[in-house]
């Protein structure tokens, strides 16, 4: 389906000297993204045991508004200023709705 509503759930495991680096980071990608048409939700999140690892929940109305997010100069940006902060990759799952 091709209006199908994409779900994500993005975890990001901080180097604890750059979590709140990462989070100010994060907050201005995220306010950036719900200015975007497509974007229904992003919302960031940490694990309570787990208060380095960031979770962020994302809500997208289609494929084409998470494949324009992705390309966006914003979104680019905060990959690239990210790697070294975090302990690993980022773990990105993909989620449909029942």
């Amino acid at each position: 389906m091709a209006n199908q509503k994409i779900i994500v759930l993005a975890e990001l495991t901080v180097k604890p000297e750059f979590l709140e680096e990462v989070i100010a980071i994060s907050r201005k990608n995220i306010n950036a993204s719900l200015q975007e048409p497509g974007c229904e939700t992003f919302i960031m999140t940490a694990k309570k045991a787990e208060p380095n690892t960031l979770v962020f929940f994302e809500i997208w109305s289609s494929q084409e508004a998470l494949q324009l997010h992705v390309e966006e100069a914003y979104t680019k940006q905060f990959f690239a200023e990210i790697p070294e902060r975090l302990v690993t990759a980022p773990v990105l799952q993909f989620l449909e709705e029942r």
